[in-house]
């Protein structure tokens, strides 16, 4: 059951992929700034007016916030699926 892999504690926030501008930085994370438009993963939830990003990329200039927002969970599973065909 799902419950046995990821137990959850409520409230829970739900949500992973998010999509916004930087405010803060913590100490050891580097490449980005306060300003940075972003799009990534928040294991902690995303479905927030703030979160906490696990992992991230710089937002491209011409991709719409939308279509940001719904790039991680597309693209980590393309990347697993070709690792576990070899291709990566």
């Amino acid at each position: 059951m799902i419950r046995d892999v990821m137990p959850l504690q409520f409230p829970v926030i739900d949500g992973r992929e998010a999509a916004g501008v930087v405010d803060e930085v913590g100490p050891d994370v580097n490449g980005v700034a306060p300003g940075d438009e972003v799009f990534g993963f928040s294991v902690g939830g995303a479905a927030a007016e703030e979160a906490v990003l696990d992992d991230f990329a710089r937002k491209p200039a011409g991709l719409a916030w939308e279509e940001a927002a719904a790039l991680p969970v597309a693209v980590e599973t393309s990347l697993r699926v070709f690792g576990l065909l070899g291709g990566v």
